[in-house]
């Protein structure tokens, strides 16, 4: 491996500077440049010579790259036949479809927007994502249509497209599962089905392609610290993860098989699981529902190469009987939320057992800056740690008091600077500019919100979330997460969440509360249990980090995106 002088002279203390994390790189990761052109170009000029290779594979229906390309133009000309033309803005509500797929390129193919949303929304939120980005037309799935028809008179919807995960399948089945509308119906509505809006199309598309720089699609924050807002990432967002992610380590060959089941209005499915294995001319399997227990049952049916999934799909595996040979897993990614690192060694000795010759690598990222910022990869996976930085990515750790920029091992807040950050938040100007600042180097970094530090080789480390930071009434500071990596020492506990709640002995302030989820048929022994939670937390934590009160419940609450909903536990009353 060659080394750059930047890259052996660290000399400064401070990892932005030092970029102690390329020495695992190679020359080629440092030294290419990322073209600069729209998604839809990108995965285009890439496939020329892979065009009779399979893009995605749904249920048996195999969709070639020509093929997909062909759809592309035809569903790029229908949008204009409707009216949509460069920034416009369409709302796509579908599941796990082919469908999905080809609006967005067709969108991007014109420089058209598309606003990725959660197919189940409904009532102010669905009338807010529509109605915020002013769409004229969406695409949405027959299965959820009556949540738009309810509100319909409350958007400015003037056409719906309705696209269906049955559209695809065998005649018969098609016409036992898909919802019936008819010819009345659609008119009433101002809708089309799929296929006629397709024959609506002229063939000819005369809008071109967005810029680089420009916004390709918006996808949303998961709520967890407010209300949900339009993240807008731009095509060069897009282009460049998944330009480092084939610098990274990791061994693609054309023709390699993906599973893509992640829902489809993540940042995680639209870069990681859609558009990079497009890139790198693999084969996208396409599953419409996301039901993590099926996870590795998915996986033995499908045989894939590459599997991108968050740490509920993972620990399912631990619950799963029957499993048999995995030799063709190469690569398995986990992000959306943390796994802990007894889930990660347990999971993969079971890979390791039927024959899979990679591991679980954890990652980081956040929507705003296009799903994953860092990783653990082959050539460095460090127990605790999310990984070092992509090829194309800087973080640094920031002092916010101090305004300057941490060393190495010293916690603050994570700040992550590159060509993936987001355009902003869709019309939310002091938002966007509340976590993207501009600091003294000169270039924009955004604001995590999450706790961190970088050590001497370049591993980043989680160490909590500054939203979730409980504050006591005397201004003392208390990390939930170290309260709950003492309970998850306990091998009575399956999860666990700490929050704050309102401290009412001295009537300000907030003292923290555990709600804790057993492990299965343990719930009997919760007494005992919170006896020796008590006595844990006493032996290994100082006073004010020990928990007020312990709460037993099922299961915590999730968020759509799949993370705990600890805005949801904050707040109650002791």
């Amino acid at each position: 491996m060659i080394l750059t002088d930047r890259q052996t002279d660290r000399q400064t203390g401070y990892p932005s500077v030092d970029k102690p994390w390329m020495k695992y790189y190679n020359q080629k990761a440092l030294s290419d440049e990322n073209p600069a052109i729209s998604i839809y170009e990108w995965i285009y000029t890439r496939n020329r010579k892979y065009e009779d290779y399979v893009a995605i594979s749904y249920f048996g229906n195999q969709i070639r790259y020509k093929e997909l390309f062909d759809e592309v133009e035809r569903a790029a000309s229908s949008f204009e036949a409707l009216g949509v033309k460069k920034g416009d803005i369409v709302t796509l509500a579908l599941p796990n479809i082919p469908e999905n797929v080809i609006c967005i390129y067709a969108l991007n193919r014109i420089g058209a927007i598309a606003n990725i949303i959660d197919l189940r929304c409904q009532g102010n939120d669905l009338i807010r994502y529509y109605n915020e980005v002013n769409s004229l037309v969406a695409v949405i799935s027959d299965i959820f249509l009556d949540n738009t028809l309810q509100v319909l008179d409350k958007t400015r919807l003037s056409k719906i497209v309705i696209a269906s995960p049955y559209d695809r399948l065998s005649t018969p089945l098609k016409a036992i599962m898909r919802r019936k509308i008819n010819k009345a119906e659609l008119d009433s509505l101002h809708a089309l089905t799929w296929k006629s809006f397709i024959s609506k199309g002229s063939g000819e598309v005369k809008g071109i392609p967005g810029k680089t720089e420009e916004t390709a699609c918006i996808l949303h924050t998961s709520g967890t610290t407010g209300e949900a807002k339009g993240v807008m990432l731009s095509n060069r967002c897009f282009n460049a993860m998944a330009f480092q992610c084939e610098r990274d380590g990791y061994t693609y060959y054309p023709g390699d098989k993906c599973l893509n089941w992640v829902p489809p209005f993540l940042a995680y499915n639209a870069l990681m699981a859609m558009h990079l294995p497009l890139s790198l001319h693999m084969q996208i399997e396409m599953i419409p529902e996301y039901k993590p227990e099926k996870s590795a049952k998915n996986i033995m049916k499908y045989k894939p190469n590459h599997v991108m999934a968050g740490p509920a799909d993972w620990v399912s595996f631990t619950n799963t009987k029957g499993i048999k040979d995995l030799s063709y897993l190469r690569s398995l990614s986990s992000g959306g939320d943390s796994l802990r690192a007894e889930e990660k060694h347990k999971i993969n000795e079971i890979l390791k057992e039927h024959g899979c010759m990679g591991k679980i690598l954890q990652g980081y990222g956040m929507t705003e800056v296009g799903s994953a910022a860092s990783s653990n990869l082959p050539q460095v996976d460090v127990d605790g740690s999310v990984g070092i930085p992509l090829p194309l990515m800087t973080f640094c750790i920031w002092d916010n008091e101090a305004n300057r920029e941490m060393k190495y091992d010293e916690e603050g807040e994570i700040c992550i600077a590159g060509p993936t950050l987001m355009n902003g938040y869709y019309n939310k100007e002091d938002e966007s500019k509340a976590v993207m600042r501009i600091h003294s180097d000169g270039r924009v970094w955004m604001h995590t919100g999450d706790l961190g530090r970088i050590d001497t080789n370049g591993c980043i480390y989680l160490e909590g979330r500054l939203k979730r930071i409980i504050i006591q009434y005397n201004g003392m500071k208390i990390n939930p997460y170290e309260i709950e990596a003492t309970l998850l020492e306990d091998t009575s506990i399956e999860n666990c969440c700490v929050v704050g709640v309102p401290d009412i002995d001295h009537g300000t302030g907030a003292v923290p509360k555990a709600y804790v989820v057993l492990k299965p048929g343990l719930q009997e022994l919760a007494d005992q249990i919170e006896k020796q939670l008590r006595e844990k937390c006493e032996k290994n934590l100082v006073e004010r980090y020990r928990p007020k009160q312990i709460q037993f419940i099922e299961a915590l609450p999730l968020t759509a995106n799949g993370k705990v909903d600890y805005r949801s536990l904050e707040g109650k009353d002791l």
